[in-house]
């Protein structure tokens, strides 16, 4: 977590966008694999987390904007959980380093909504969508159209800004990527599967208490932008493309795509593939700077990509 001052000025911010009101911010869930007791990785919503530093599951919270006050709804520990988790600090003990005071049990957050208008953001989780049905007694539909476009914007422009101290954290994510990307350099040669490049970057993740951003994808089949099979053994001449992020422990990621021949050098043909690609970014980096859209460093870099591709007459 950060400082108790960082999470209590992020709510006050986003506080100073509403009249009135109350704001729910839902917390993630555990979620099952294969049976209740075998969980995936725990990831906290990264909102919820932005603004109460909370890295704990089954926990919500809201901001009443009328009675001025922030609570966290969660339900503690029981001995049963206590056996297989250990002692772990009390809600109230976590809430309070956040700066909030106020904890309540799950069962009294439905009333709490109740009256006024409730601003939440859109679920992507069917957990989600579940818990606001149970809350508010509404259609899954109604959930969906219910999000509020308020909250979506107001948070957007709190976190396109970042502090000093995010900005450690993204260096930090950003250099463990890399890391993860050179050790994937140094192992992957013929007749390797592309299963063992990936073991070699996620040891470089792991070895610095991070985590993975995304499933890496570890590929010589790079047209197929999502292709998480890592079957294939790889061949001289194969171009290998690794797409792979850090997260920190505070869910700061770093994300990064690299492709880079299998053999220990260059062919003629796939240097000059990949040069334009490598000048398609040093032209969108060279223009970046406030004032400065997206779309605009997108467009640099797709005509110098189309000029490229021209000139090796691919197009």
């Amino acid at each position: 977590m950060f400082p108790t001052s960082t999470y209590i000025n992020r709510r006050q911010q986003l506080i100073s966008h509403f009249d009135s009101g109350k704001i729910l911010l839902l917390g993630n869930v555990e979620a099952s694999m294969n049976y209740s007791a075998n969980t995936y990785h725990f990831r906290q919503d990264s909102s919820f987390l932005y603004f109460t530093g909370l890295n704990r599951a089954g926990l919500h919270t809201l901001i009443d904007l009328d009675q001025g006050t922030t609570t966290v709804f969660g339900d503690e520990l029981t001995m049963d959980d206590i056996v297989w988790t250990g002692d772990l600090p009390t809600i109230s003990e976590q809430a309070a380093a956040a700066g909030i005071a106020q904890v309540q049990p799950i069962e009294k957050l439905a009333g709490a909504l109740a009256g006024g208008r409730l601003h939440y953001l859109p679920p992507y989780r069917g957990a989600q969508t579940l818990t606001l049905q149970d809350f508010l007694g509404k259609s899954a539909s109604e959930i969906k159209a219910g999000a509020s476009d308020e909250l979506i914007q107001a948070i957007i422009k709190i976190r396109s800004y970042k502090t000093d101290e995010e900005i450690v954290e993204l260096e930090k994510a950003v250099r463990i990527t890399d890391e993860m990307h050179l050790a994937a350099m140094r192992v992957a040669r013929p007749g390797m599967r592309e299963s063992e490049v990936y073991a070699a970057l996620m040891q470089v993740a792991h070895a610095h208490d991070a985590n993975t951003s995304f499933p890496p994808i570890v590929t010589v089949n790079g047209q197929i932008l999502h292709n998480h099979s890592r079957h294939n053994m790889m061949q001289e001449g194969d171009f290998l493309l690794v797409d792979c992020g850090a997260e920190t422990q505070n869910l700061y990621v770093g994300d990064m795509t690299r492709s880079f021949p299998v053999s220990p050098t260059f062919s003629a043909r796939q240097k000059a593939v990949y040069n334009v690609c490598l000048q398609a970014q040093l032209d969108a980096i060279a223009v970046l700077k406030p004032g400065v859209s997206n779309r605009e460093a997108h467009l640099i870099a797709s005509k110098t990509i189309a000029a490229g591709m021209k000139d090796l007459g691919l197009m």
